[in-house]
């Protein structure tokens, strides 16, 4: 036979394939257009209120648009809430819709083209013993919960092309009984197959603070796999505060490991700290970049530098995330750090320029703010801090070291020895969250002390000259300074 005969049956045997194929596809589509989709309507009531023990319901209509992408629509889809709840319904979605690609399925490869939720409204609470709603009992009686396990043992992930959550209102309540609101106008997880790169958008609002997430991952079949590192590049704004990260997991299982670099500017940490249900103390704007690694036991940040006003601060820092609570241990140097960043002492004048004041800008005296006696409780920590020079109105003190340990709840910064307007002084400042009410306490002694020289320089009078030796012990009690 020649090599064209050859040709023409090759070419014939392929026709025969196609045609036997599009007869195949004719075939099924005209099968789903002439199914009753309503019949599955109980089944998928059935099965879903068995798997969690808790009924779920479908008001609306289950359709099927026939194609070579089968879209299938349910309209309005409630899960009752735990019998605790405050409402009936935990959850009610307007519509849920799923297309699956009818070539691979036919050779039982599943490939979901999109999964998308419209006008979700999830509420999620705790009962009064702490047990969220998101907990679910099971036909044998045991309680489950949404969290996936990470046994592996789960079977192969099938393919989603896009993931989509448009018009989301989600209620939650913190452990602290604080309830907070998240609006998310559009959440989408987008890759053109298993072997591309994962993309994100998000846009949101938490009680009315915007947050807007884009991001960009490795495959889903790098991340299954498991064989490299699975890169990451997310940029991200909370309120006025914006954030970007950029680097790899090296490992999910057995447990988290990573390698990222991260740059932040935060304009307040306030929108962070409510969120969570407490407050922020007064901290300036600021931005940090740096380099953070580890795994679920121990983080080391490195490389790390922070600015703000026209102070400065460096350093390198481990924390021990599998103690309780948290340690954080390292070193903090600093160039220059300005006492005025540090505080609300300085207001805005109006012309962008601070001003010494008795009263912060919430016209709260800063002896009458409350200490952040909770916040003692979330770390221990033991740092060693060395500036070159600390500036204190026009006075400068020069070469310090401190020692900052936090430990119990129990907070102490000692100066063993610095030099300010010509003289030595030793500090040792203690807040003591241990004992209620907590207290402050403040050890102060000097040496040759320009006392004149101080007052001159804070601008509160040139009429005093004199150089002392002196020991100064302030205490308060009840959680401020006053």
């Amino acid at each position: 036979m020649t090599e064209i005969g050859v040709m023409r049956k090759g070419l014939k045997l392929a026709a025969w394939i196609a045609a036997a194929l599009a007869a195949v596809l004719v075939a099924v589509v005209l099968v789903l257009t002439s199914v009753d989709m309503s019949i599955f309507k109980d089944v998928i009531e059935r099965r879903a209120t068995a798997a969690l023990g808790r009924p779920l319901t479908i008001d609306g209509a289950v359709e099927l648009k026939a194609s070579l992408v089968p879209t299938l629509s349910i309209g309005t889809l409630r899960l009752a809430n735990a019998e605790t709840g405050s409402r009936p319904d935990m959850a009610v979605v307007g519509r849920v819709e799923a297309g699956v690609e009818l070539l691979p399925l036919l050779r039982g490869d599943l490939r979901i083209t999109h999964i998308v939720a419209t006008d979700v409204d999830l509420l999620l609470e705790r009962d009064a013993q702490g047990v969220g709603n998101w907990v679910f009992g099971t036909a044998d009686g045991e309680a489950t919960d949404m969290a996936p396990t990470a046994d592996g043992n789960g079977g192969a992930i099938p393919f989603v092309g896009r993931l989509e959550l448009r018009d989301a209102a989600i209620v939650f309540e913190l452990p602290a009984g604080a309830v907070r609101r998240l609006e998310i106008d559009h959440a989408k997880i987008t890759a053109p197959s298993s072997r591309d790169d994962i993309v994100l958008d998000i846009e949101a609002r938490i009680d009315g603070e915007i947050v807007a997430i884009q991001a960009t991952t490795g495959s889903l079949d790098a991340l299954t796999s498991g064989a490299e590192p699975w890169p990451i590049d997310v940029t991200a704004e909370f309120a006025a505060n914006r954030l970007a990260v950029r680097g790899s997991v090296e490992s999910f299982l057995p447990s988290l490991a990573m390698s990222l670099d991260f740059n932040a500017q935060i304009e307040s940490l306030e929108p962070f700290a409510g969120m969570l249900g407490g407050t922020s103390p007064p901290v300036p704007a600021f931005t940090v970049r740096g380099s953070v690694a580890g795994d679920a036991d121990e983080m080391r940040l490195t490389g790390v530098t922070v600015a703000f006003g026209g102070s400065d601060l460096s350093g390198d820092l481990t924390i021990a995330l599998s103690a309780t609570p948290p340690v954080v241990t390292g070193e903090i140097r600093s160039e220059r750090l300005i006492v005025a960043d540090l505080t609300s002492a300085a207001v805005s004048d109006g012309n962008g320029e601070g001003r010494p004041a008795t009263a912060t800008r919430e016209g709260i005296d800063p002896l009458d703010r409350p200490l952040p006696v909770d916040a003692l409780a979330a770390a221990d920590i033991d740092i060693r801090l060395s500036a070159r020079e600390i500036v204190l109105s026009d006075s400068t003190t020069r070469e310090i070291d401190a020692a900052i340990r936090l430990q119990d709840r129990r907070l102490s910064v000692a100066v063993p020895a610095a030099r300010l307007s010509q003289g030595v002084l030793t500090a040792t400042a203690v807040l003591n969250g241990r004992q209620q009410p907590p207290s402050a306490r403040l050890d102060l002694a000097t040496e040759r002390f320009n006392l004149g020289g101080l007052l001159r320089d804070l601008h509160v009078t040139d009429a005093v000259s004199i150089r002392l030796d002196a020991t100064v012990n302030l205490d308060s009690s009840g959680g401020t300074l006053r």
